[in-house]
């Protein structure tokens, strides 16, 4: 009877002390890689609004929406009749008001006029030479030329309205080296995205591939969505265009983790969370470390070194 005591007494500690120990898990430090594909679309990296300097009507915008121009060609034009018989008038006055100078300087020489209404003539040319140059720059206003190779975005006037001066008349874009790919990512994303890193997309059509170089990585997130728009300049779109959608390939890496089962931490909201860490001298304590990642199963907390560490579940 006693034996049999003894012996269950020794199962019991057995068995408790195999229950103990299997409370304590061992999570070895290993890299961290992974992959995320998210959609992105093919944008203007660049636009621009175009706008008369003067008000007038609208005499010349033959380009509609989507059509190409060249630079230096006119993209539209207002009315400049009473511009141009200004500066016919002005410069005749100017031509007329010279000759009574030469006029005027010979009579001086024999004291027919003072010198007041020599200078005095001088003044009245030089003001007219001033609205020249001024009338000439309306007239130069009265165009809008193309500052680049482009396509028209949008076109909000038509040919025959009335315009007044900054009043938007065209939206344009470059057509070189002016397109990026824009795709929303989480913070925990943009953490492993860098201006200059290069990404791969794929059009999500033609399946066609190409290499894209990160150009802009925000540092405010969207209003409306709460996430960050990273632009990703891309160079080969000869056989796509704008508003197409690509697939974009996201690494994230560490260089190393600990994968803790979900049922040893205790998450928080600030990317951290806490774990029970055994020391294997004392009891355990709890500690905050950062989380990197997580899935239903795993959490992915950053390691400090590659050495392993012992924890236990939370009360």
């Amino acid at each position: 009877m006693i034996s049999r005591v003894v012996i269950l007494l020794t199962m019991v500690v057995c068995f408790s002390s195999w229950a103990f120990a299997s409370e304590v898990l061992e999570i070895k430090a290993e890299p961290y890689v992974k992959t995320n594909t998210r959609v992105g679309q093919l944008a203007f990296f660049k636009t621009y609004q175009q706008s008369f300097k003067s008000a007038g009507n609208v005499t010349e915008l033959t380009l509609e929406e989507g059509q190409t121009f060249k630079k230096g060609d006119v993209l539209a034009k207002v009315d400049t009749d009473d511009l141009s018989s200004e500066l016919n008038q002005l410069i005749a006055e100017k031509a007329f008001v010279n000759k009574e100078i030469e006029r005027l300087k010979k009579l001086k020489k024999v004291n027919a006029v003072s010198q007041s209404d020599v200078d005095r003539q001088r003044s009245l040319s030089s003001q007219l030479r001033a609205q020249i140059i001024r009338t000439r720059e309306f007239l130069d206003a009265a165009l809008i030329v193309a500052p680049f190779d482009g396509v028209v975005i949008s076109r909000p006037i038509d040919a025959g309205e009335f315009v007044s001066a900054g009043q938007a008349v065209l939206s344009i874009a470059p057509i070189n080296e002016n397109f990026v790919v824009e795709v929303a990512v989480q913070d925990q994303l943009l953490t492993h995205l860098a201006v200059g890193q290069k990404i791969m997309l794929e059009n999500r059509t033609t399946e066609g591939k190409l290499l894209g170089e990160v150009k802009t990585v925000p540092q405010m997130p969207d209003a409306s969505t709460g996430l960050f728009v990273v632009k990703i300049m891309v160079t080969d779109t000869e056989n796509t265009r704008v508003g197409s959608l690509y697939n974009v390939t996201l690494t994230q890496s560490m260089n190393m983790v600990y994968p803790v089962p979900a049922e040893y931490v205790q998450l928080d909201f600030n990317q951290t969370a806490i774990l029970m860490l055994n020391s294997g001298t004392e009891k355990a304590k709890p500690k905050r470390l950062k989380v990197i990642d997580h899935s239903p199963d795993l959490i992915y907390i950053k390691a400090d070194s590659q050495s392993a560490i012992k924890i236990e579940k939370m009360d």
